[in-house]
């Protein structure tokens, strides 16, 4: 018997939990009755990543923003749900020499650290498309677990609260 070779990455971890452990990690969220309804009331896209930067949890926007069902978006990587062009590169999502700029990545590494972290992510899809978000990462630790929730909006999605403002007073 020759000993596993320990995976190459040019960033990130390879490792991937388990797919029993993504689904004890689901089930743990499911069983927050008001994370849907703080998450799906917003037009943002609201993610929930384990360690391994698997989606645990994803909101309605996000899971129809790829016409997707929830049950089919766990335990990917948000690179290969979105259909980054390089998601199928070295070890996958965040693991090669492009994900060290990806601004979702860095978020949610910087999360592990125990800080937050605010950062623009651009995604070339494989279709060709680009997508660009802006992404607040924080960490979350729930029933001893640790993982890292990611609100994602479009940048022109931000609130210009000055330009509501003189719309109602001009």
């Amino acid at each position: 018997m020759t000993p596993e070779m320990p995976l190459v990455t040019q960033f990130a971890s390879p490792e991937r939990a388990s797919e029993g452990e993504v689904a004890r990690q689901v089930r743990l969220l499911a069983e927050v009755e008001y994370l849907p309804q703080f998450t799906n009331i917003t037009s943002n896209f609201v993610a929930v990543m384990n360690p391994e930067r698997q989606i645990v949890y994803a909101n309605r926007p996000l899971i129809d923003f790829a016409g997707e069902t929830a049950q089919s978006v766990y335990g990917k990587r948000l690179g290969e749900f979105l259909g980054c062009i390089h998601s199928d590169e070295v070890c996958g999502c965040g693991t090669t020499e492009y994900c060290s700029v990806c601004g979702m990545t860095q978020a949610v590494l910087e999360t592990r650290e125990n800080r937050s972290s605010r950062k623009d992510w651009r995604v070339i899809q494989k279709t060709g498309d680009f997508l660009e978000f802006r992404v607040q990462a924080e960490p979350l630790k729930m029933h001893h677990s640790d993982f890292s929730r990611c609100p994602a909006r479009k940048p022109d999605q931000r609130p210009d609260i000055a330009a509501s403002c003189r719309g109602k007073h001009d």
